[in-house]
């Protein structure tokens, strides 16, 4: 159960990997994907990038809040579940706008 918590409370592969995802969103809309235009300009994926950012932040801090429970030897609780559930969330938002950013050529 205390193995379980713990990859649950606690991914920083997770992190690097959402860390990367953001870099190449905020990469394809300033540069566009394949030939197609950039979408500096589009409000609303402006504001879905901030919320994966802001996503993206909170997950750190959430992994920090863990180890620091664990360097404390306290017992993890259910928020060790509720990081999972949080990050497989937020990284199903996050492709949804991957996928949005390249279209068709996404399906690939």
């Amino acid at each position: 159960n205390t193995t379980l918590a713990h990859e649950r409370g606690t991914s920083p592969r997770q992190l690097v990997i959402h860390r990367m995802l953001l870099d190449d969103l905020l990469r394809l809309a300033r540069e566009g994907a394949d030939g197609q235009a950039p979408r500096r300009g589009d409000r609303v994926l402006r504001q879905r990038l901030a919320q994966h950012a802001i996503e993206v932040e909170i997950t750190r801090l959430n992994n920090w809040r863990t180890l620091t429970r664990l360097q404390r030897r306290e017992p993890l609780g259910p928020e060790a579940s509720f990081v999972k559930l949080f990050w497989s969330e937020m990284s199903q938002r996050m492709h949804d706008t991957l996928m949005e950013l390249l279209g068709p050529r996404g399906l690939c």
